[in-house]
């Protein structure tokens, strides 16, 4: 396979941005666009000149597409993805991969039936610094407590995300925070967790006990009007990372002290090389889908009940 063909199916601003990023990818070509917008198709048109179709299932099915990445909202995540791995298609998912574990899961069986690869979205794994921001983590040493919470304001523009039947609430997006503690810390063997709405904000956290040992918090919060600092302490028996200033998080040991910012790259470019590095067989997606699912699992397990 010289090029792989994408479709993007959900051509709002996410869908947009991937896209562009993969016209800058090599051996990857953007063939076709759905939104249940027609402004949104027509801009995808005139941004990316490419084609666009009406229904989602033409995208879904076309042959002239290999691969589908799903960015349309939340709760369509399940339906769409199913229907683009059915028909052959290597998928890409944003968060979240569905609403609910059990999806997830039956996604990941319909993806490797077919050997097709099923991605989720989490763009911080594909950095080039990635593994030493773990190893950094990891040097804390034994961890004993860690808690991290993000902030979302969607716009007047997204409005659709303050309705349950469209969005979840903050939940959804917990298992895009989960993974890196993940790699960092281990196995976990207990995750407890709550989720709350009031008026067009929505909240949920979870706090997962490692069978090593320690235990984290991860929160997320989305509303029109949501303030946007970033919440982040990790504490360890050798040392801890904190935000100091302006949301720079600083690794701070008996001797040392250290920048954890990542170096500054396109971050959606390396997750959709990523991806197609996936598809070429470059890469091995099973490990991190493994993850992912594991961190559903629990997000049930804790938040949902």
């Amino acid at each position: 396979m010289d090029t792989i063909r994408f479709g993007i199916c959900g051509t709002g601003s996410f869908g947009r941005t991937r896209a562009k990023a993969l016209q800058k990818a090599q051996g990857a070509k953007v063939a076709l666009g759905w939104s249940r917008s027609q402004s949104t198709r027509d801009l995808f048109r005139q941004e990316l000149n490419m084609p666009t179709v009406e229904h989602w299932q033409e995208l879904c099915t076309n042959p002239e597409v290999d691969a589908v990445l799903v960015c349309s909202t939340n709760v369509e995540h399940f339906v769409h993805a199913r229907a683009a791995l059915a028909a052959g298609k290597h998928v890409l998912v944003e968060i979240p991969l569905s609403t609910s574990a059990a999806q997830a899961r039956e996604l990941a069986q319909l993806a490797d039936s077919q050997s097709l690869v099923l991605h989720l979205g989490i763009q911080g794994r594909h950095h080039p610094d990635y593994v030493e921001h773990v190893e950094r983590m990891q040097s804390i040493g034994p961890l004993l407590h860690g808690i991290e919470h993000s902030y979302w304001d969607y716009g007047s523009h997204r409005r659709w995300n303050a309705d349950p039947a469209l969005n979840p609430g903050g939940r959804d997006f917990l298992a895009y925070y989960m993974p890196r503690w993940m790699d960092a810390f281990g196995d976990v063997v207990r995750a407890t967790g709550a989720q709350s709405r009031a008026d067009t904000w929505s909240s949920a956290t979870i706090t997962m006990e490692f069978a090593a040992g320690g235990y984290c918090t991860v929160g997320y919060t989305l509303g029109e009007g949501v303030w946007s600092p970033t919440t982040e302490l990790i504490v360890g028996r050798a040392g801890m990372i904190f935000q100091d200033g302006e949301n720079e998080s600083v690794l701070t040991t008996e001797d040392s002290r250290k920048a954890m910012i990542m170096t500054k790259v396109d971050g959606v470019l390396c997750e959709v090389e990523a991806f197609r590095d996936e598809i070429l067989g470059r890469r091995d997606h099973r490990g991190n889908l493994q993850t992912d699912l594991r961190a559903l699992d629990l997000v049930d397990e804790g938040v949902v009940g």
